[in-house]
């Protein structure tokens, strides 16, 4: 046989052990349906993909598991709520954030009420707060807002879950935009609501609104006086103006009043950059 003929042979081979490759690790999608509602999108975040790890890292025991397969069915009303409940205290005990913030989500799609919503959006949220992998915040946040959009679907005025969907949502960039109409429409009937004057605040620095912005810390310091980060903030937001002098004066009262020493060493450097 030729050479060229021993090339195409060879490239034939080759071409064919490379479908057979594919098709053995799963990239034919064709042949197989994904239901987006229940995994994600492909290589994104699931919860079957964070309770898998969750399990590895963990132990947990099969039940758990088990539980959550059963309970993750297209009629999760039908199932047994205690269940749920049983495996929530053993979660929460053993401090399985995770797994405990899929619990409770599983448990307020178990028994349809409108606290046992909020409560579990509640938890989700301050687990996703506190997760330093981005993807995985994002998706815990995304589900969040999916209990919250549940409590606002039958009290379209309830200013918890209000405020916490849009704190949720201007928690991603993608998403922020949402979020700051919520949180005016809860500084409209609270105009001391700190959460949502503190988050509007950081906006408006961001956005390069810093007049908007000290008028909210000077708010938010008339409340809180003793908490540094309203000093420092504002200090940033009179740096960014142009105004040296006030900008000073607000990082010396929040260098006065942290507690830390790395916090007082992050504002010092800030004071020499501007010495």
């Amino acid at each position: 046989m030729q050479p060229r003929h021993w090339l195409a042979v060879t490239l034939i081979a080759a071409c064919l052990l490379l479908v057979v490759v594919l098709a053995k690790r799963g990239f034919n999608s064709s042949s197989k349906k994904v239901t987006e509602t229940e995994t994600g999108p492909v290589n994104a975040v699931s919860w079957k993909a964070l309770m898998d790890e969750s399990a590895a890292a963990y132990d947990l025991p099969q039940t758990v598991m088990s539980a959550d397969s059963l309970l993750s069915s297209h009629e999760p009303a039908a199932a047994d709520s205690s269940l749920i409940r049983q495996t929530l205290v053993f979660l929460q005990k053993n401090d399985f954030h995770i797994p405990a913030a899929r619990y409770e989500f599983l448990l307020a799609q178990a028994v349809e009420q409108k606290e046992q919503w909020l409560n579990a959006g509640e938890v989700l949220y301050n687990t996703a707060v506190n997760e330093v992998d981005s993807s995985i915040r994002n998706f815990l946040m995304s589900q969040a807002i999916l209990c919250f959009d549940s409590v606002l679907q039958t009290d379209a005025d309830h200013s918890r879950a209000t405020l916490i969907k849009g704190l949720a949502l201007t928690d991603r960039r993608e998403t922020m935009m949402q979020g700051v109409p919520l949180l005016l429409q809860v500084v409209r009937k609270d105009p001391e609501n700190i959460p949502a004057n503190y988050t509007l605040a950081l906006l408006a620095i961001e956005s390069g609104q810093y007049d908007k912005a000290l008028s909210r810390f000077q708010k938010l310091i008339s409340l809180q006086p003793s908490n540094p980060e309203y000093y420092y903030h504002a200090g940033i937001a009179h740096q960014r103006s142009g105004n040296r002098e006030e900008a000073l004066q607000n990082f010396k009262k929040s260098m006065e009043l942290a507690k830390d020493e790395e916090t007082k060493e992050r504002i010092q450097q800030t004071i020499d950059q501007l010495n």
